[in-house]
């Protein structure tokens, strides 16, 4: 996070990285299969994948649709997912102009357009928090970068991301509790994992600061706790049923916002959402919660080889939404509890 500052002592305006964190919570988080899942269980391939088999052999594709099956019995849905993605580009569907794009495909589907707003959302949402609790002021850029921030187009077509940048500054105002007087700007790039290397490549290196100097961990409680100005070691967290209860506080505090904001920012009208069964979604995004954080957490020490006794070093808030949100996507796809 990078601020402008003015004051009287300085009166030119200075631009410097003043606050860092960072988090594991991709594409993956969407598309993937949750915990310990299958394919047969995603939502985005229990939807698309016979219809995208379909018009691979309605078009005489054998070559591809063959990579279909293959990765089909892999059961591994990032792969198949990603698949189906690379199939926009593919040279015999462009020449032939073949009506396959599964970008399209998400841009039209009304029900699992959900998953990615309830994605978006809980990402700027923790921002918000992080920023407030460090006592910082709302952002006037928000810029997106990386491969997975593709799936904005699928949200809002608009060349400015207009319907996001007015629901981002909702979440802001919302999570600040007072009105935020400057616009809040979404930048993306048009190609968004280009300007993630540039930043690396022409960093001014006289500039660089202690990235470790200026890192903050907002643990992912009701309360402002952050890593490192208090400690939080995974050793603790695993000790700790009173944490993952907190956790699970924070994420329904959030789902219960979301929801608010619909009254008054229409999903349907606002990202053609179907709003008939927002009062089911709600339920399946607040199910199961303490559960899924500890598969994150697990998971997590798995990742680190057991070491346990560091400080945390990423919240711990979007863990569950690793398996709400595989949840949300199937159930929705096989209209299970509906």
């Amino acid at each position: 996070f990078r601020q402008e500052n003015y004051n009287a002592q300085n009166p030119k305006p200075t631009e410097q990285a003043i606050l860092q964190t960072s988090f594991k919570f991709g594409a993956n988080a969407i598309y993937g299969d949750g915990y310990g899942g299958s394919a047969n269980q995603n939502g985005f391939v229990l939807k698309h994948n016979n219809q995208i088999k379909k018009i691979l052999q309605d078009n005489g594709l054998p070559d591809l649709l063959k990579i279909l099956m293959a990765l089909t019995n892999t059961e591994k849905s990032p792969d198949i997912v990603a698949f189906y993605f690379s199939l926009e580009d593919n040279k015999n569907i462009v020449k032939n102009n073949i009506p396959l794009s599964f970008t399209k495909l998400l841009k039209e589907d009304d029900d699992l357009k959900i998953v990615f707003l309830v994605y978006y959302a809980a990402i700027i949402y923790h921002i918000a928090r992080l920023l407030k609790a460090n006592a910082i002021v709302a952002p006037k850029y928000v810029t997106f970068s990386g491969t997975a921030s593709k799936f904005l187009a699928i949200l809002d077509a608009s060349v400015y991301l207009t319907t996001l940048t007015k629901f981002t500054k909702i979440i802001f105002e919302t999570v600040y509790q007072e009105p935020i007087g400057h616009t809040i700007e979404l930048k993306q790039a048009q190609n968004p994992k280009e300007i993630t290397c540039k930043g690396g490549l022409l960093a001014d290196l006289d500039t660089l600061i202690d990235v470790e100097a200026i890192k903050s961990v907002l643990v992912g409680t009701p309360h402002d706790t952050i890593v490192p100005k208090k400690t939080l070691t995974y050793q603790s967290v695993l000790q700790s049923d009173e944490m993952y209860g907190a956790i699970e506080t924070e994420v329904i505090n959030f789902v219960d916002l979301f929801f608010e904001i619909h009254a008054r920012f229409s999903f349907f009208n606002e990202f053609g959402i179907n709003p008939g069964a927002l009062g089911v979604y709600k339920e399946i995004l607040k199910s199961d919660l303490k559960q899924y954080i500890k598969s994150g957490v697990a998971q997590k020490i798995d990742e680190m080889q057991g070491d346990t006794g560091v400080n945390i070093n990423e919240t711990l808030f979007f863990y569950a939404f690793v398996g709400t949100l595989n949840k949300l996507a199937y159930q929705i796809a096989s209209k299970s509890g509906f």
